[in-house]
């Protein structure tokens, strides 16, 4: 059902439901006005509900668009968070910090912080 679910067409969905306008939320997303409304009847085409409720002046989220909308936030920020740790994983610069008694501290790191930073 939803294997031909485009991310874009996600954000596409909030820029609409942010506006309630098919001209603004296109211009905000770069698009043509006719390419945008496209992209929401394929999505709700492939979901199989109605995300807006066109009729409704301004236009207005249905039932399932209301819980769609918050799916699709959520989606989103998931997607966002996971890909950032993703890249962080492969970040090679870590910090480690050491704590010691100062008369201590001389002693043992003496040297140490050399080895320690490598850029």
């Amino acid at each position: 059902m939803l294997a031909n679910l485009e991310v874009k067409w996600l954000y596409d969905v909030i820029a609409l439901e942010e506006s309630r306008s098919f001209t603004l939320a296109a211009k905000a997303r770069n698009i043509s006005q006719s390419s945008f409304s496209r992209r929401i009847q394929s999505l709700e085409a492939s979901l199989g509900f109605s995300i807006f409720d066109r009729s409704a002046n301004p236009l207005q989220l249905t039932n399932r668009g209301k819980i769609f909308v918050g799916y699709a936030r959520n989606m989103l920020d998931d997607m966002d968070f996971q890909i950032s740790r993703i890249k962080g994983l492969n970040n090679t610069t870590q910090k480690i910090r050491i704590d010691a008694a100062p008369s201590l501290s001389v002693l043992i790191t003496a040297g140490d912080h050399r080895r320690l930073h490598r850029p």
